[in-house]
C-alpha cells in the first residue's frame, strides 16, 4: 500500500493513473445498484451534500465538548454547498494513496471505504488532493486530467476546493473526539502530529478558497527550562537503551510516539509562555478587550464572526496564528512531517 515508497516515476504515474481510472468508474456506477436503505441517490445532491454535513455535526456534538474552529467549519460548509443538483455518485470519501494496493504498475485493490456515502465525485478527488499532501501522488492537475478522460466530463476546481475545506473538516471532527474520549494506550504521539497538522491544513484550504493570504509567523524565542535535562535523560534512554533492546516491532513503535511526547512537552514548556502572550495579543487588538485566556478569547471571535461583525479573513488569520504557535511547540516531535 505504500505509494511513497515506489520511487521509479514511470511507475508511479502509471499507479497514479490506473487509480484515477479506477475512482471514476466506481462514479459512473448508478448508485441505485447499491439499494442502501439509508441512502437516496434520486435525492437532489445539494440535498445530500447538507446530509452529509449533518451526520458529521451530529458526531461532533455527541461529543459533548466544543472546538469555536469546527463551529466556524460548520458555519462555513453549510453556507457554501456547491448549487448544482448532480450527478449523484458513490463516493468513497478518504480515497487516494495509502488507501489502495498496487503491484506490477497497476492497481490491485481500494481500501478503506468506510466513510462512503452518495454524494459529488468531486468529494472524492478532494480527498485525493488531501491524502497527497502526507504522500505526494504524482502531478495532481495532470491526474485530475486523467480522471476527466476517463469520466468523460470537465472538472471543476473550485468544488474540489470546497470539498477539501470538508474533507478537512471531517478529519478535524475526528481529531476532537479522540480528544474528547482519549485512549491512553493509543498511538498518542502520532496523534498530536497529526491533529494538529488537519488544523492548519483545514485553515489553510479555507484561507485558500477565501482568498485570504497565508503568512508566514516568526517563531517566539525559546526559554529553556531547569527541567530540560530531565526530558533530554528520558528521549536519549528511549532512543539509546529502550528502542535498541526491543525485539517487539509494536514496543519500538510505542517507544517512539512517547519520544514525540516528550518532545513535544520540553518544547511546550519552553516557548508557550509567549505563544500564550501573542495570542492574547492578537485576540486583543480585534476584541478590544484582552480575554481571560486564549480559549476562551477565541470563542468569542468565532462567535462575532458567526454573527457578521468580525470579518472571516481576520478570524482565519488569528486562527492561523494560534496554529503556528503550536507548530513551534509540536516541531520537534513531527520528524519529516
Amino acid at each position: 500500500p505504500w505509494f511513497s515508497r515506489l520511487h521509479d516515476e514511470d511507475q508511479r504515474v502509471s499507479v497514479a493513473s490506473d487509480f484515477i481510472r479506477i475512482l471514476a468508474e466506481m462514479h459512473r456506477v448508478d448508485p441505485h445498484r447499491l439499494g442502501l436503505p439509508d441512502q437516496d441517490p434520486d435525492a437532489d445532491l445539494r440535498v445530500l451534500v447538507h446530509r452529509e454535513i449533518d451526520a458529521w455535526e451530529k458526531v461532533y456534538r455527541d461529543s459533548g465538548t466544543s472546538d469555536p474552529l469546527i463551529d466556524l467549519g460548520l458555519d462555513w460548509v453549510r453556507r457554501h454547498v456547491p448549487d448544482v443538483d448532480g450527478p449523484v455518485a458513490i463516493v468513497q470519501g478518504d480515497t487516494g494513496p495509502g488507501n489502495f494496493l498496487f503491484e506490477n504498475g497497476k492497481v490491485t485493490a481500494v481500501l478503506d471505504l468506510e466513510l462512503g456515502h452518495l454524494g459529488d465525485p468531486h468529494d472524492d478527488l478532494a480527498w485525493v488532493s488531501v491524502r497527497a499532501v502526507q504522500e505526494p501522488f504524482t502531478n495532481l492537475l495532470e491526474r485530475f486530467d486523467d480522471y476527466a478522460r476517463a469520466a468523460g466530463t470537465t472538472i471543476d476546481l473550485d468544488r474540489i476546493r470546497y470539498y477539501r475545506v470538508l474533507a478537512e473538516l471531517r478529519i478535524v471532527i475526528l481529531g476532537h473526539r479522540k480528544r474528547a474520549e482519549p485512549d491512553l494506550l493509543g498511538e498518542v504521539g502520532n496523534g498530536l502530529v497529526y491533529g494538529l497538522l488537519h488544523r492548519r491544513l483545514f485553515l489553510e484550504a479555507l484561507a485558500d478558497v477565501e482568498g485570504v493570504e497565508v503568512t508566514e509567523v516568526d517563531p517566539v524565542p525559546s526559554t529553556p527550562g531547569e527541567r530540560d535535562w530531565l526530558y533530554d535523560a528520558a528521549l536519549e534512554q528511549i532512543r539509546q537503551i529502550i528502542v535498541p533492546r526491543s525485539e517487539d516491532p509494536f514496543v519500538i513503535q510505542r517507544s517512539k510516539g512517547l519520544a514525540r511526547i516528550l518532545k513535544y512537552l520540553r518544547e511546550a514548556s519552553s516557548v508557550s509562555a509567549a505563544v500564550e502572550q501573542r495570542d492574547l495579543d492578537a485576540l486583543e487588538s480585534v476584541l478590544e478587550y484582552r480575554p481571560s485566556s486564549v480559549s476562551a478569547g477565541t470563542v468569542k471571535l468565532v462567535k462575532r464572526c458567526l454573527e457578521g461583525t468580525v470579518p472571516l479573513e481576520t478570524v482565519v488569520g488569528v486562527l492561523l496564528r494560534q496554529v503556528a504557535g503550536e507548530t513551534q511547540a509540536l516541531r520537534p516531535a513531527m520528524g519529516v512531517l
